[in-house]
């Protein structure tokens, strides 16, 4: 029986702690914690997202690029949306009653508790057209925020876009952004979208039972701050790049502007191009369709996404090794009749100008003329080759076969030449290779400077105290040791004499301008 009285007052004095902890969670929720009295009152209070301001684009000299401006988006609690007018309200938003019911139904899909957006992106005049008539619509209420746009419409393909973000860019960003989000899509927008992008904020209103505003709830208590977006200054110059997308109007082709001292993008140019304003406002998915599927392909970017063969490049340092050898002057001409005959082969040129000069024919990109030069050269190699036999030095050819189409000399070294050969004091731009001997140290450094040219050198030795010797004294912009033709970026680079003015290039370039 004893037991029995002690289960009983136990029991008893479980169910007085449980009722005990019941009462302190009831008054803490309705008393002290407002967040259920907020959850329980959606009906006469509502939650805005105050959206940032986009981060500001300047060119290098602060000019502005990109900026924003602002538009509303017309939102709708669909299980609030009730005993509507529908016909006033399709006249008042200028859409048929089938639009009506196909935003309804896709806002109640998402949510029938929870705000969606019913028409994105209304213009200041739209919403100035439907603001004092909304307060008859229960259910429908105005959310403001920013787009970009683009005062100069320039430079599409480098600035890039922003869209609305979808469900896996969504899950990519771990539920950052929410339904009704803009992200960047493309170019500066996306690889610049965290300092861009800013920090949301939400704000709590209370409205009557006409949806009317009345005004901050506890006057901003729960609000929070939206943190608008970080300003980035771009390396583009607006005015370059003005200039380049005027000169490449109604052309095809690409434009990119570089600083050589930093690397940094003065203009980015892609032609045929758009303005980037036709992808803001509510126009802009019926405009990316339009642009997608122009024959132009404006969209596709060129500087990085199209693929040109690299033999104009060669042509311009082509150009600089035949003036180096004394091959060509920029006066010398060549004729091109749409192109150069080696053998049975044809190398053919889009152009039929004949003769042309140096500077014509890069401007024309011109295949005969560098044709001609490479005979030119193969001449001089050939010529020098027949002063290193008069002047009778031992030569070695390898007994390879090279091509009959073409242009090319067989690797050649020379022997038993002295310091006064021609073929020792004399570049030979080929594969031509001048061999002597030496019995002393010093005599290797005397021979080795005494020519005109001093760009590259090569020590090979067993001894490090010899290296350190004879990189020292060596006037040669570069000197490897035990190996030959490995750069380094921030070792020096430059040449002596004939060669240049001594060793410009990498950090030791830059001693003689610091303290």
């Amino acid at each position: 029986m004893n037991i029995f009285f002690e289960r009983k007052f136990i029991i008893q004095g479980i169910l007085i702690f449980t009722c005990i902890i019941l009462i302190v969670r009831l008054f803490f929720i309705q008393v002290i914690d407002d967040s259920y009295f907020l959850s329980a009152n959606n009906n006469v209070l509502r939650k805005l997202t105050v959206y940032p301001a986009r981060g500001i684009i300047y060119d290098r000299k602060g000019k502005i690029i990109v900026q924003n401006e602002p538009v509303y988006d017309l939102m709708v609690i669909p299980r609030q949306a009730k005993n509507l007018d529908t016909i006033g309200f399709c006249k008042l938003m200028s859409i048929d009653k089938k639009e009506f019911i196909t935003r309804i139904n896709k806002a109640r899909k998402f949510s029938p508790y929870k705000a969606s957006i019913f028409a994105k992106q209304l213009s200041a005049r739209a919403y100035a057209s439907i603001q004092e008539r909304l307060f008859d619509y229960q259910g429908f209420f105005v959310q403001n925020r920013t787009v970009r746009r683009y005062p100069d419409s320039v430079a599409a393909q480098v600035l890039g876009y922003i869209g609305e973000v979808d469900e896996n860019r969504i899950k990519k960003t771990n539920n950052y952004y929410q339904i009704g989000d803009y992200i960047g899509i493309s170019g500066i927008e996306k690889s610049y979208e965290t300092i861009l992008r800013g920090q949301r904020g939400t704000k709590i209103i209370m409205v009557d039972a006409l949806n009317r505003d009345q005004g901050s709830y506890e006057q901003g208590k729960y609000d929070t701050t939206a943190i608008a977006g970080e300003k980035l200054i771009s390396s583009l110059d607006l005015r370059i790049q003005k200039l380049a997308e005027k000169l490449m109007r109604n052309k095809k082709g690409s434009v990119v502007a570089i600083e050589p001292s930093t690397g940094e993008i003065l203009c980015f140019v892609s032609s045929p191009t758009y303005d980037p304003n036709l992808l803001v406002g509510p126009e802009r998915g019926n405009n990316y369709i339009k642009l997608l599927k122009a024959p132009e392909k404006p969209l596709f970017i060129r500087p990085i996404m199209a693929q040109y063969p690299p033999g104009s490049i060669f042509k311009a340092v082509q150009a600089l090794i035949g003036q180096q050898e004394k091959v060509i002057t920029p006066e010398s001409r060549f004729p091109c009749n749409g192109g150069y005959s080696i053998g049975n082969r044809i190398v053919k040129c889009e152009h039929n100008h004949s003769p042309l000069n140096l500077n014509e024919s890069i401007a024309q990109s011109c295949n005969s003329y560098y044709c001609w030069l490479f005979k030119k050269q193969l001449e001089t190699i050939n010529h020098y080759i027949s002063i290193g036999k008069a002047e009778g030095a031992e030569i070695f050819q390898s007994d390879c076969s090279i091509p009959s189409k073409g242009f090319f000399c067989k690797p050649t070294l020379f022997t038993g030449v002295s310091q006064s050969h021609v073929i020792t004091q004399e570049e030979i731009f080929g594969p031509v290779l001048t061999i002597q001997t030496f019995r002393t140290i010093d005599e290797v450094i005397q021979k080795a400077n005494n020519t005109p040219y001093g760009l590259a050198a090569g020590v090979w030795t067993d001894k490090g105290s010899r290296i350190f010797n004879l990189t020292t004294k060596l006037r040669a912009g570069v000197v490897w040791a035990n190996t030959y033709n490995k750069f380094d970026p921030v070792s020096p680079f430059g040449g002596y004499k004939e060669s240049g003015f001594g060793r410009e290039g990498g950090m030791h370039g830059l001693s003689a301008y610091l303290k």
